[in-house]
Formats: C-alpha cells, structure tokens, sequence
C-alpha cells in the first residue's frame, strides 16, 4: 500500500467508525481490539478517546493488542495514560501484556521499558514473559538484559532452552557472562 492509499484507508475507517458506533451506548472490545492492532492505531485510538471515552469497552485483549502491534511503540503509552482517565477502565499490566511486549520484534523494547518503568508494581515478569523475551529474534538480547535490571534473578533451564531452540546464540552468550 502506498502513503496516500494508507492515508485514504485511515480516513475511511475513521468515518466508519464514527457512523458505526454513533448509536450504540458502548464501543465493543472487537472495534477496540481491532483498532489497536492497526497500522494507524494511534490516531484511531485518540478518535476513539475523543468522541466514546468512557463508553469504550476495554479489557485485557486490548493492550495486549496494542503491546503486539509493530506499527508504533505509543499505542500501549495512549491506552495506559489516557485511557485510564478518559475510558474509566481499571488497565492493569499482565503477564500477557508482557508477553505481547517481549514477542514484539519491532517496538518490544520500548514499549518494555515504558512499563517497567511507569508500571513497576504491576509489572510482575514469570517464565512465560522470559521465554517470550529469549524467542524474540531481533530484541532477545537487550528485552532480557532489561529484564535482568529489573529484578529477575534467576534465569530457569526453560529459559535457556527456548532460546537455544530458536537460535538466539547472542542471548545464550548474554546468559553465560
């Protein structure tokens, strides 16, 4: 797709959404979700925010869609500091959300050290969130040496395991030193 058709696209989805749910009393989780994990997530969301704020439906499957998408590190940033006060949701950082954050070979890094950082006492980092860290092939390396920064003590055979099998040789070589 070119620039001007991606713009042309997000134009169009923008009025689609304003005559979809311009009669209904609550935006879905599916419209939510599905706009989180677009191309033009940031502007749609703010769209989103501006026009339903707290009639959004926003549940977990949400952030995790924004912390996966690969178009734009800001998305998951909107939700958790606009959202909360606009959308009157209760966001909460979940271990799937990290797992989104850590598989996420573009802006996982980012998006990963937002939340250590702006979300520390809900950021609780499990195997699963390690393994999806050690798997990521273009980030392993700096998502578990940030995580290791971040209080994660001990890194289990499954951990190296998972990276092994995907080939991440510079993150077993991270682990060894």
């Amino acid at each position: 797709m070119t620039a001007a058709e991606n713009e042309k696209h997000s134009e169009q989805m923008m009025k689609l959404l304003s005559q979809e749910c311009r009669f209904q009393n609550e935006v879905s989780e599916q419209v939510v979700t599905a706009v989180a994990e677009s191309w033009d997530a940031e502007k749609l969301i703010m769209l989103l925010f501006e026009k339903w704020g707290n009639r959004l439906s926003v549940t977990e499957r949400v952030p995790e869609a924004a912390a996966a998408n690969e178009h734009s590190e800001k998305i998951l940033i909107l939700l958790l500091k606009n959202g909360g006060e606009k959308v009157k949701a209760d966001i909460k950082v979940t271990e799937g959300i990290l797992q989104a954050a850590a598989e996420n070979e573009i802006y996982g890094l980012e998006v990963m050290k937002f939340l250590l950082t702006h979300c520390p006492t809900q950021s609780s980092i499990t195997e699963e969130v390690l393994k999806a860290a050690a798997a990521n092939k273009k980030l392993g390396k700096e998502l578990l040496k940030l995580l290791l920064e971040h209080g994660v003590a001990v890194i289990s055979d499954a951990v190296v395991a998972t990276a092994a099998a995907n080939g991440q040789e510079d993150v077993l070589q991270s682990l060894e030193g």
